[in-house]
């Protein structure tokens, strides 16, 4: 739908412009009338041949040219008052530069704090997801060693007497060496302390061929690992892999003084990040 107020603004600009137009073409027909009766003011010789009647005629024409003329004049200053006081009314009181240039600023400012506001909110938001991953990591940590120890102090399926309760693979700095971090308890109902002798072996593939590595080959410094416990202890020994050997699972055999046989457990080959 259009707009009353729009039309009525188009209908009174088109009437202006057409009484404009129609007041022009008066004053210029009525100037080229003057402009002949002034040549016959200014020239006598031209004038002294004309009659009383074109005289008086001519006399007539610049009355009415400067009439005109002055009623134009009278009617443009009330147009411009009315347009003056009535114009904003009609057509609006539009935007000046500098209130544009005010809004682009404060639309800029009010911009600047939005974004502020959501680095703040990211930042806050990231923040309190890693405090809350660090804080099930502790969570996950805690309930694992409390675990542990429960397995400790109340140990289940026991039938060797001693068991790996827990084996960590962490790499060093050097490729081809790792360390291995071996947890073992035993039943402690006997108050007796024991002694336990285990040795590693890495079960892998080189040149893609099955291949068992034992602990002399691995590490020969160190070729048996001994344990010495009531409730449980935890031991180190350091490998070092061919360059061309990809391993798969660690075999650990151990025999102990109160233990029953031999245990043998075998672990998968996943190495902890650093």
């Amino acid at each position: 739908m259009n707009d009353p107020m729009s039309a009525s603004k188009a209908g009174i600009a088109a009437r202006l412009k057409r009484g404009v137009e129609a007041l022009w073409s008066l004053v210029r027909d009525l100037g080229r009338v003057v402009w002949r009766a002034l040549l016959k003011v200014v020239w006598p010789s031209y004038a002294a041949s004309l009659s009383l009647r074109e005289r008086v005629s001519g006399a007539v024409v610049v009355f009415l040219f400067v009439l005109v003329a002055w009623v134009a004049l009278a009617v443009s200053f009330m147009a411009g008052r009315v347009f003056a006081e009535h114009g904003n009314k009609l057509f609006g009181n539009g935007p000046t530069v500098s209130d544009l240039q005010s809004s682009v600023t404060e639309l800029s400012q009010r911009l600047a704090t939005e974004q502020a506001q959501r680095e703040i909110e990211r930042a806050t938001y990231a923040k309190v997801a890693h405090d809350l991953a660090e804080l099930q990591s502790q969570i996950n940590e805690q309930n694992e060693e409390l675990g542990f120890y429960r397995s400790v102090m109340t140990p289940k399926n026991l039938p060797n007497g001693i068991k790996i309760q827990k084996i960590k693979i962490l790499p060093t700095e050097n490729v081809r060496k790792y360390n291995v971090q071996m947890v073992m308890i035993g039943d402690n109902r006997s108050a007796a302390v024991e002694q336990v002798v285990a040795e590693l072996s890495v079960e892998g593939v080189r040149n893609n061929v099955p291949v068992v590595l034992p602990m002399e080959r691995l590490n020969p410094s160190t070729p048996k690992v001994n344990f010495v416990f009531r409730y449980f202890d935890e031991q180190q020994v350091t490998l070092e892999l061919p360059a061309d050997f990809y391993p798969k699972h660690v075999v650990i055999e151990a025999r102990g003084t109160h233990a029953n046989g031999v245990l043998k457990q075998s672990f998968p080959w996943r190495v902890q990040p650093m």
